[in-house]
């Protein structure tokens, strides 16, 4: 049935309207993120801050010890258990767990994870070429999950933003697929294991061909979604099940994408590959 599991069986959590957190969900030049502060969506749903990993092999010390990761996860008040949904510095560059380390704006505008005096990761946008205000910008985590770096005085214009880089999980409004114009691909990659964030064996993702494919070892297939049909993918019939989600397929000159939306914004619900494929 995959997608992945048709979208993690539809992963569905009826959770109660939570009211907006007193909390910031922005983050400005000369401020930081530090130890246990948090980013808020205004609408409570996401929370963003760095999270310990226990005993991961990523950690830089290669000891296994604890590694420190900035993430973004469900507010526990909508989903009680820690349930990440992104990761920033998964591929290259936990920080080691005794350091302390500080999420801010850089000089050139770039988002930074700065430890002990160093820059363990980036988003490395260019940020001058798409923005006149020198440079200045401004963080949002916005109630869909997405972390939006933004000219701080135009907000169309988007230096970098976490649904471009998606890491396990798919969320409602977030796209899979390819930009056939820059050859920049949106797919999701597998944990390596339960606790640790770095990528895994699994990959999936939408090629120009227009069809979804579960890949092992980035290079063998072993699902295929079929092609769409004009309402679903031909090998997910589960699909037409329209009562909670709707969807939207693009395969143009310039794109391949899909991406699937609540009908009920009471439900919580998100789609990821597990770390079995």
């Amino acid at each position: 049935m995959p997608l992945p599991v048709l979208l993690a069986l539809l992963c569905a959590l009826h959770a109660p309207a939570s009211s907006a957190s007193t909390a910031t969900y922005s983050l400005s030049p000369g401020q930081s993120l530090a130890g246990d502060d948090k980013l808020v969506s205004s609408g409570g749903k996401f929370a963003l801050g760095f999270i310990q990993i226990p005993g991961s092999d990523s950690n830089p010390s290669g000891s296994g010890g604890n590694s420190t990761q900035l993430g973004i996860w469900f507010s526990l008040n909508r989903v009680p258990k820690l349930t990440l949904v992104w990761v920033a510095n998964r591929g290259g560059s936990p920080v080691a767990g005794a350091a302390s380390p500080e999420l801010t704006i850089s000089g050139d505008g770039n988002l930074v994870i700065v430890d002990r005096g160093k820059v363990a990761w980036s988003t490395r946008a260019d940020v001058t070429a798409n923005n006149n205000n020198n440079n200045r910008t401004v963080l949002l985590l916005l109630d869909t999950g997405n972390l939006v770096l933004r000219s701080a005085s135009n907000a169309s214009d988007v230096m970098w933003q976490s649904f471009d880089h998606p890491t396990d999980t798919l969320l409602p409004g977030a796209t899979i697929g390819l930009d056939k114009v820059t050859g920049r691909s949106r797919r999701l990659v597998s944990r390596k294991n339960r606790i640790d964030q770095a990528p895994g064996a699994y990959s999936m993702e939408l090629g120009r061909s227009g069809v979804v494919q579960m890949l092992w070892d980035a290079s063998v297939p072993y699902w295929s979604s079929g092609e769409w049909n004009g309402d679903y993918f031909s090998s997910v019939p589960e699909m037409t099940a329209r009562h909670l989600i709707g969807s939207t397929f693009v395969n143009d000159d310039r794109e391949v994408s899909f991406a699937y939306h609540l009908l009920d914004e009471t439900i919580t619900m998100y789609s990821f590959l597990d770390v079995s494929g």
